[in-house]
């Protein structure tokens, strides 16, 4: 779907109408009933990537989903992010790249604007087709950019998560295995895609689109 998607023009976040690209989160309440209680949500912040080598393509910059506000006190994740490979990553076609939270000074800290770490902490996250990655949303990560070797494009996906009893980070609020209606994931992935748009470029005819499908209605950027 993904890659139909993309070679009509189509940015393959739209994949997110179909059920199938919804049941990953769903299979992963057990996980994230552990992590944050029964009374988890999921947060209104998704994305699907295809990274093709073969045009020279990069996943998301160097970022921090929310930062430090993500942490409680103690440090404990007041959100989530969870990242799956739908098709094999490697550092040739734009695997993920992380610097781990013990490895990274800035880490949960008020200056987490400062980047300090050692470029030697970097580690590279190769994927096969199905690996899930899950990560607090106060860790420094990327998507490399792809090389020209890389023999197949990167095909991943991922949702966030926050605890029940935290502040909203972004709204709507979706609640654990609930079964969204066509519209629904319509006015969604146009939310999606405006809320995005400082990471990849965008179109004037899709900014139309992804507004109409919104609605008019505001959009919070999903970095706050």
């Amino acid at each position: 779907a993904a890659r139909v998607l993309t070679k009509a023009g189509i940015p393959p976040v739209f994949a997110m109408v179909f059920d199938q690209f919804w049941i990953p989160a769903y299979s992963l309440n057990r996980i994230l009933r552990a992590a944050f209680g029964a009374d988890y949500l999921i947060l209104p912040d998704f994305w699907v990537w295809h990274v093709d080598p073969a045009k020279s393509e990069r996943g998301w910059k160097p970022h921090r989903e929310k930062g430090t506000r993500s942490l409680f006190p103690d440090r404990r994740p007041k959100t989530l992010s969870v990242w799956l490979a739908l098709s094999e990553a490697t550092p040739l076609n734009g695997c993920m790249y992380v610097v781990p939270a013990d490895r990274d000074p800035s880490y949960g800290t008020d200056h987490d604007d400062k980047w300090t770490f050692e470029f030697p902490e970097v580690r590279a996250l190769p994927a096969k087709p199905g690996d899930v990655f899950m990560w607090t949303q106060a860790l420094l990560h990327w998507g490399a950019h792809a090389s020209p070797r890389g023999e197949t494009p990167r095909i991943s996906m991922a949702f966030e998560f926050q605890h029940g009893g935290a502040e909203p980070f972004n709204e709507p609020l979706l609640k654990p295995l609930s079964i969204l209606r066509f519209q629904d994931r319509l006015k969604l992935i146009g939310k999606q895609v405006l809320q995005y748009k400082h990471m990849y470029p965008l179109s004037p005819d899709l900014e139309a689109l992804a507004r109409d499908l919104v609605g008019g209605a505001p959009v919070k950027n999903a970095y706050g």
